[in-house]
């Protein structure tokens, strides 16, 4: 495909910095249903291709709300859609989804927050049988209004992953824990995290104290302080922070090292002002207080914001997507700082771009776009044609042979930046714990090294790591 020029923002010039960030045309993919919002891209088929997976509501045909599943070509190409109803009701919007391996068999699955109504708090979980069919379905009960989704190991150190949904009507969280075959405590046997501001709708997911037990964070939309910081003090048990001051309608949050000083930090996208509230973290589950970045575009309304290496440098860049008419996607150049350059404006060809993610859709090693086109009822595919690189954590594959697959997912993941899915690295996801599992084989790059660790500190790179070339030299 030919390259499509990137469009400056109004006012701020195309700087030579963005030379790198470069992407062809957006290509267009129909979906069933209307009003797409949410998507998942893995591999959902089991050939080995990245497949897309898109929440929408009933319409256009469809008589349901459903996922659509669009099965990858390896080249950047798409098929057709096809339906698999949420839940078992009708007449209520598919808001967002997650994907994960929620059953242990290798596949990934679903999960799809499924309501704003008061009486209808269904959560649905979609089991993919391996080729993509999603036809085998549970619903769960939780908080009224569940809108913000995700998928994480959040009831202590097991690999199983449980579900968290921001629930905007009742004001609360709730956590599903999973058996690890895919059962999930729900109703009264769900975890209902009060005392949260008014209206949550964001939620992300990862280690912001460096204990080894996954944390939240989540954004609310209405007044007042809108970011709260849930700790997981000890399995299953989650602890609220004083919220943060942010922008207005906090829509999405995402966590990442920013700053790339082995400690997550949060940023989020604040619809109604049109700008970004970047929250650095210390490492101990405190967040210092926000700094603003603009928008950028003709009518910045940000949605969902992606942090990936999209030019190839090793800092992370941020991508996000406009609700816009017409809809379109921000492409900010990080400083690997926790800052970021004046952004590049990617025009799309249809309105209110909403969900977004970036994965290697055409095999090439470099992180693509796709994004929901709300207002069109379809997806719209981006190919990254400058040198980005997916990091460990972000690329897909299991680098680690733990049987956990990328963040928030793999529990040695410390964000989707982390170049060391392995269990201990110099980004390792616990500073000073003590970690005794044995090492599965790494990378595959040489003859499997198994070394059971006593009393190692994750702080520290393994000899056999370095001997390997999985560490940089010391």
């Amino acid at each position: 495909m030919a390259m499509a020029a990137a469009t400056a923002a109004a006012g701020l010039g195309a700087s030579s910095a963005h030379a790198e960030l470069a992407f062809g045309p957006p290509v267009q993919f129909p979906v069933q249903g209307i009003f797409p919002q949410s998507l998942v891209v893995r591999d959902v088929t089991g050939d080995g291709k990245i497949d897309v997976v898109v929440g929408a509501r009933a319409g256009n045909g469809v008589s349901n709300n459903s996922i659509s599943v669009l099965a990858g070509d390896g080249t950047g190409t798409f098929g057709a859609p096809q339906a698999f109803p949420t839940t078992s009701r009708t007449g209520f919007p598919t808001t967002r989804i997650a994907g994960g391996d929620l059953d242990g068999d290798g596949d990934i699955d679903v999960a799809a927050t499924t309501t704003v109504s008061t009486d209808a708090p269904l959560v649905g979980v979609l089991r993919n049988d391996g080729t993509g069919d999603f036809s085998q379905r549970t619903d769960l009960q939780g908080g009224r209004g569940p809108l913000g989704i995700v998928v994480a190991p959040l009831t202590g150190t097991d690999a199983a992953l449980d579900i968290a949904t921001a629930n905007f009507n009742s004001n609360t969280v709730s956590v599903f824990a999973n058996d690890g075959s895919g059962v999930f405590a729900h109703g009264p046997g769900a975890i209902t995290i009060g005392g949260i501001t008014s209206a949550p709708e964001g939620i992300a997911a990862g280690d912001l104290d460096r204990d080894g037990l996954t944390d939240l964070v989540v954004t609310s939309r209405n007044a007042g302080p809108r970011v709260r910081v849930l700790r997981q003090t000890a399995p299953g048990t989650f602890t609220a922070s004083a919220p943060f001051a942010v922008g207005s309608i906090p829509t999405w949050v995402t966590t990442a090292d920013l700053n790339r000083d082995g400690h997550l930090d949060a940023l989020v996208s604040n619809a109604s002002s049109g700008n970004f509230s970047v929250l650095l973290g210390d490492g101990t589950g405190a967040l210092a207080a926000p700094t603003t970045m603009a928008g950028g575009g003709p009518d910045p309304q940000p949605e969902q914001a992606v942090l990936r290496d999209l030019d190839g440098d090793g800092d992370g860049d941020l991508a996000t997507s406009h609700s816009d008419s017409p809809g379109y996607l921000t492409l900010h150049e990080g400083d690997g700082a926790g800052g970021f350059a004046a952004p590049v404006i990617l025009m799309l060809p249809a309105n209110n771009a909403t969900g977004l993610a970036a994965r290697d859709v055409n095999r090439d090693g470099r992180p693509d776009l796709v994004v929901t086109n709300s207002g069109g009822a379809n997806i719209s595919v981006l190919l990254n044609t400058g040198p980005g690189r997916d990091p460990e954590c972000s690329d897909e594959m299991d680098n680690d042979g733990d049987g956990q697959v990328d963040h928030p997912a793999d529990p040695h993941c410390s964000g989707p930046l982390d170049d060391h899915e392995d269990v201990c690295s110099p980004k390792g996801p616990v500073s000073g714990a003590v970690d005794t599992q044995v090492l599965p084989p790494l990378r595959q790059v040489a003859p499997p090294v198994a070394e059971t660790v006593r009393g190692l500190n994750c702080d520290t790179v393994l000899p056999a790591e370095r001997a390997l070339g999985l560490a940089p030299p010391p």
